[in-house]
């Protein structure tokens, strides 16, 4: 499928013309970086966008600040409501308060994510790059399963990595801190969390397209952002990302592109990478490590 945009494309440039008007879109992680400008840009679009953040004071700041910014009409359009994704009791209680409005869901992105992160555990006890980047947007996506159908049509949008590459997926490990007792741990663990969101992607895809819902994964290129601020490698990956990175609009755009392209409707359980289709690790396209995911995700979360 050929695209006329790119690497160096932003998320406005994706945008275009299309109109969103009446969408509802949620974006996790909504607060900064990436998931801040994808929320900017959806409600420039016409979107009511919902943005869920765990910290509700860095999450009003970031919402105040695309008011300024797109005018005070967008503010009826531009909801912030808090979801920890380390948290299923968090997770579960926005679940609630979202079923309460009753509303169809047309886009979910799933954009949070945390990198490289010291050993750690979500307050339910997994690894937290597996428990947050996968966990926390497995359940929540199976959640809003009801609303996902009632849009008719709606898309999933997983922000995995390049990264993946470094780990495929480990059923001995995932979810526990004994990965960090290998070398390159804490990148191994975030190798197998982004390989995770993949093959949840894929598996997603399968099981409910016939109900409307289409799943793809992405790529959103080196950026400089917060996510890797916790690793030791932070300043130097800033200084040599004011030269090479993406900016966090070009960053965006991919997300954008997935999520509202036209040309782009039917399509699921796919990869993107620069605005196009790109080829994932081929361990990500196993369809029985896909099911095994599935069916030990929802023991894990409780479904």
């Amino acid at each position: 499928m050929e695209t006329t945009f790119g690497e160096k494309s932003t998320a406005e440039e994706v945008a275009r013309d299309i109109r969103l008007d009446d969408k509802n879109v949620i974006v996790t992680g909504a607060n900064s970086g990436i998931g801040k400008e994808c929320s900017r840009v959806l409600c420039k679009m016409g979107a009511n966008v919902y943005m869920l953040c765990r910290d509700s004071g860095r999450g009003t700041s970031s919402r105040d600040d695309i008011i300024k910014e797109l005018g005070e009409t967008v503010a009826g359009r531009l909801h912030l409501m808090k979801c920890d994704l380390a948290s299923f009791k968090s997770i579960r209680e926005f679940s609630a308060e979202w079923e309460r409005l009753d509303l169809p869901l047309h886009i979910l992105l799933n954009n949070a994510g945390i990198m490289a992160c010291p050993r750690s555990e979500t307050e339910d006890g997994f690894e937290t790059q597996f428990g947050v980047n996968h966990l926390g947007h497995f359940l929540l996506t199976n959640l809003l399963l009801p609303s996902l159908k009632k849009a008719g049509s709606a898309r999933v949008v997983n922000v995995s990595s390049n990264s993946h590459h470094i780990s495929g997926i480990r059923f001995d490990v995932c979810g526990k801190t004994d990965i960090y007792d290998e070398w390159w741990g804490s990148w191994k663990a975030y190798g197998i969390s982004k390989s995770a969101n993949i093959l949840f992607t894929n598996e997603l895809d399968r099981r409910y397209k016939a109900d409307g819902i289409h799943s793809n994964s992405l790529h959103p290129g080196v950026i400089t952002t917060e996510l890797g601020k916790t690793h030791w490698t932070s300043p130097i990956k800033t200084f040599f990302g004011k030269i090479f990175n993406k900016t966090i609009p070009q960053g965006a755009a991919t997300s954008i592109y997935v999520a509202t392209a036209p040309e782009l409707e039917g399509v699921g359980g796919k990869y993107f990478s620069d605005c196009a289709i790109a080829v994932p690790e081929k361990a990500t396209e196993n369809e029985d490590d896909a099911k095994k995911l599935w069916e030990l995700s929802e023991k894990w979360v409780g479904l």
